[in-house]
């Protein structure tokens, strides 16, 4: 396995193995075909599954893969009616590091990753 292949000894599934080249590709498609910045869990779906023919779970696991990658940063959105979206974007287009950056910056500022800070007497994680 190369650097560009995300290993599958702790998933379920059974499909291929996504390289790096061919998960930004599906990705640049999508935003390419909506022309916007941010784009909704849902209509990331519904593209793959009528222009790729994609089902559900190979979506949700190009999603982890783009994650995994960098390639994508996902979040929530509050919609108008109180409603909670999942937002997907790249984080380039809005001029964002990926988030393997933004871990390894705080690693090095705080010398370790913020989840294994502890406050005395707090038995949760904080930063």
């Amino acid at each position: 396995m190369n650097k560009n292949e995300v290993s599958r000894t702790d998933q379920h599934s059974k499909g291929p193995v996504w390289r790096e080249e061919e998960v930004k590709a599906l990705i640049d498609e999508v935003f390419q075909y909506f022309r916007r910045p941010i784009i909704y869990e849902h209509e990331f779906f519904s593209f793959l599954a009528r222009r790729k023919g994609m089902v559900e779970e190979e979506i949700k696991e190009l999603l982890v893969y783009a994650h995994t990658f960098g390639v994508i940063n996902m979040g929530a959105e509050p919609t108008s009616d109180g409603k909670v979206v999942v937002a997907i974007w790249r984080p380039e287009d809005l001029g964002e590091p990926p988030w393997q950056d933004v871990v390894k910056a705080l690693e090095e500022f705080y010398g370790r990753t913020p989840e294994k800070r502890r406050i005395k007497g707090s038995k949760k994680a904080q930063l």
